[in-house]
């Protein structure tokens, strides 16, 4: 995506002329897609997101450690 760079330079190259690029993943009916997932333990912070997002601090925190705990305890 970004060439044969570090990412600090693409980083560095991205802030100081930014630019929009096509990229490719896939075509279905001449429709473009791209695939994105997060999976397992780290979705759980989704939920503690949306709960800040709501403005519901206590419930934020309250799925933040679940999702901490489930993060560390499930094995790959």
């Amino acid at each position: 995506m970004y060439g044969d760079v570090s990412w600090e330079d693409a980083l560095n190259n991205t802030l100081t002329a930014p630019s929009a690029k096509v990229l490719s993943g896939g075509r279905a009916m001449d429709r473009q897609f791209f695939v994105a997932a997060v999976l397992g333990a780290p979705a759980l912070w989704a939920e503690s997101r949306e709960s800040i997002r709501e403005g519901d601090i206590v419930d934020a925190i309250e799925k933040g450690n679940v999702a901490s705990q489930k993060m560390f305890e499930t094995k790959v």
